[in-house]
């Protein structure tokens, strides 16, 4: 049975604006309704299940996500036992070359947090499942988001376990345990989700870790797209190839991914970057969102971007993402204008856009050039169809 409600973009849209873990407090009902008025997606910890009829309240068909790792940690709320509850089940968990429990420490302070799990154990498994579901029947949620879906031997820099041959190995393990707790989820009209760390990992057959373990998911997270605009993970001409090869997965598996940019509200080169990026990839067809940037706010009240809603008077793409050589520019056409992805560590200086309007309703004359920061983007809106040509080397 096909999950009730797929959080897919909705007919005609181009955006669909999620957040990961940050939210209002339970208290703050206000700011909660002000959040949901202004999210489509997003995910929450268990200990936010309070917040969800205030969402649902404001935004009916907001999609409401649980997070829950992978692993066992030091409580039964992040995941979905703490480790002294299931530590006699010895069977369950990796070990190293020492004969310890692969356990590591995911927050960098010094402590164990979680320990490691085998992802192809079948009790281990069926156990996960059914507390998951006990959860998600409960709480009013449409679905989980698993974090921790190793795609190395070695992630956090653990001691490797001992079970797999290799990492493709692992990942072949993992995608399997995926499999099985998408079907027990989607039979019961739940979606799966899932954070996949390092999806342009390759394995021995050539494909991707990230195809890989979306064939077993509904969405996937790219957790590794930007950190902020000083850490950047696909710098130049990488970042055609990568999002040229983020559609072809999102298209061979008929799945949904979103791209994770991790910032603040006073950063508005990563939001630029993060969205439009996220509009060379989308098909209007609701398989790729793209997560709100964070806050500094000790509320935890994410700030709105009004650009978002903006692109959605670009109307339908025209053509799939191009790559101009001279600058080195991501470009992509829409029915009422374009967007200009620079994807590199210095400002391009883009000529011949007079009579556009950026996103921000600036209007290039005939004497102005325009500037686009290093690891930034630019949505612009054409009077007229934009004529390839006006771009320097794109044909």
């Amino acid at each position: 049975m096909a999950p009730a409600a797929m959080p897919f973009l909705p007919q005609g849209e181009n955006t669909l604006v999620g957040n990961y873990l940050r939210s209002p407090g339970e208290n703050e009902v206000e700011a909660l309704r002000e959040f949901a008025r202004n999210h489509d997606f997003i995910v929450l910890h268990e200990w936010s299940e309070n917040k969800i009829p205030i969402l649902r309240a404001e935004n009916p068909d907001i999609v409401i996500l649980l997070y829950k790792g992978r692993g066992f940690s030091t409580n039964n709320v992040e995941t979905v036992a703490s480790y002294s509850q299931v530590a006699h089940n010895t069977s369950w968990f990796m070990y190293n070359s020492s004969g310890q429990v692969v356990s590591w420490d995911w927050d960098g302070n010094g402590t164990t947090d979680g320990w490691s799990p085998r992802p192809e154990n079948t009790a281990y498994q069926q156990y996960f499942i059914n507390s998951v579901l006990g959860d998600l029947r409960r709480g009013g949620w449409d679905g989980l988001l698993i974090d921790d879906l190793w795609t190395t031997l070695t992630p956090y820099g653990i001691s490797p376990p001992v079970h797999y041959a290799n990492a493709d190995a692992l990942c072949t393990a993992m995608a399997g345990f995926l499999r099985n707790v998408k079907s027990a989820l989607n039979a019961e009209g739940f979606v799966l989700a899932g954070n996949i760390g390092w999806w342009q990992q390759t394995m021995a057959s050539g494909e991707r870790v990230g195809r890989l373990y979306l064939r077993e998911m509904n969405m996937g997270m790219q957790e590794k797209f930007q950190i902020n605009y000083a850490t950047f993970w696909n710098p130049g001409r990488a970042w055609y190839d990568e999002m040229r090869a983020l559609r072809a997965d999102i298209d061979a598996t008929n799945g949904s991914a979103f791209l994770y940019a991790r910032a603040d509200e006073l950063d508005q080169r990563s939001l630029m970057h993060v969205l439009t990026s996220q509009l060379c990839i989308t098909n209007n067809d609701g398989r790729v969102v793209y997560q709100m940037l964070n806050t500094r706010d000790s509320t935890r009240v994410t700030p709105v971007f009004p650009e978002s809603a903006a692109a959605e008077a670009l109307g339908s793409p025209i053509a799939p993402v191009q790559w101009e050589p001279v600058l080195q520019l991501g470009v992509r056409f829409f029915e009422n204008g374009f967007v200009v992805v620079n994807p590199n560590s210095s400002l391009r200086v883009l000529e011949g856009f007079n009579g556009q309007t950026t996103v921000y309703g600036e209007v290039i004359d005939s004497n102005k050039s325009y500037d686009l920061p290093a690891r930034s983007g630019m949505i612009f809106f054409s009077p007229a169809p934009f004529a390839y040509a006006n771009m320097i080397g794109l044909h």
